[in-house]
């Protein structure tokens, strides 16, 4: 893992959101379903399941002469698996056009996130409403849950669960592991979700959502702080995420700043294929 930012520069913690979303991708290597190569040009993975999460391209840094080949070398090969392929565009991503070229190459735009970070020493303490208990996910049948939850959440298709389930085990139940999932139960029901990759010495925030019987009470909010606070308790001082554009107001309440945009470019895959997203 790499050393603990204590006081980055704008340069570095822009660096930091990248490097810890590839830390998260990079850890799928222990899952026996799916390839990751951290080739020179890129960091790619790819399996036989049909969700574009799985099949993703990151960190290109293709030559302008050479890039429209390698495009063409992922459209090849997640034909012959037959499946869809997410390609994250981030601050380091080249050539300056790569988004342009995907598109060409039957890519679809799936627009930009803000890449936020806050000093994690300076976030208020959680506190939600009465009934909540934010609880660390430390079993197969409790990532079943939060899997579950987060495809409610996001309109997902419940076939996500199992898979995803299976390969997080290997990810993040170990008691120090660099993944953690977290559930919010209020009054003993899962309704909330959110996730920490500790890499790139920093702690990513990923995977927050509420179901929507639940929204509006402080969930979201308290879930957040709670699972930053674990990630001081692991001595770490900063905190990276992208925000969708309804987290981004609680992002700024809470003391995140933007720094980066990061664009997502979906291959839908062959037309049969239904490219569920599943981002995460």
């Amino acid at each position: 893992m790499a050393e603990i930012l204590v006081n980055p520069s704008p340069r570095q913690l822009v660096a930091a959101i990248e490097g810890n979303m590839l830390e998260r991708f990079r850890l799928y290597r222990l899952w026996p379903e799916v390839e990751v190569h951290d080739d020179e040009d890129m960091l790619w993975t790819a399996s036989n399941l049909p969700f574009a999460a799985f099949n993703t391209v990151h960190r290109a840094n293709l030559h302008p002469a050479a890039a429209d080949a390698a495009i063409s070398r992922v459209v090849e090969r997640c034909t012959a698996l037959h499946v869809p392929c997410l390609w994250w565009v981030g601050p380091l991503s080249r050539p300056s056009d790569l988004g342009a070229r995907l598109l060409a190459h039957g890519f679809q735009s799936g627009g930009e996130q803000p890449g936020m970070a806050a000093n994690l020493d300076r976030l208020p303490s959680p506190a939600g409403p009465q009934g909540l208990v934010v609880e660390r996910v430390t079993d197969v049948l409790g990532l079943q849950h939060w899997w579950r939850i987060a495809c409610d959440i996001n309109h997902r298709p419940r076939e996500l669960v199992g898979p995803a389930a299976r390969g997080y085990a290997t990810m993040s139940l170990a008691p120090n592991g660099a993944v953690r999932c977290y559930l919010g139960l209020w009054h003993g029901k899962p309704v909330a979700t959110a996730c920490l990759v500790l890499g790139a010495g920093v702690a990513g925030h990923y995977g927050v959502g509420t179901l929507a019987k639940a929204r509006r009470m402080g969930i979201a909010t308290c879930l957040t702080l709670a699972t930053l606070a674990d990630a001081v308790t692991a001595g770490f001082r900063f905190g990276v995420l992208r925000a969708s554009s309804e987290g981004q107001a609680l992002y700024s309440r809470l003391g995140f700043k933007e720094y980066c945009r990061v664009a997502t470019y979906l291959w839908p895959g062959p037309g049969d294929v239904r490219p569920h997203l599943g981002q995460g």
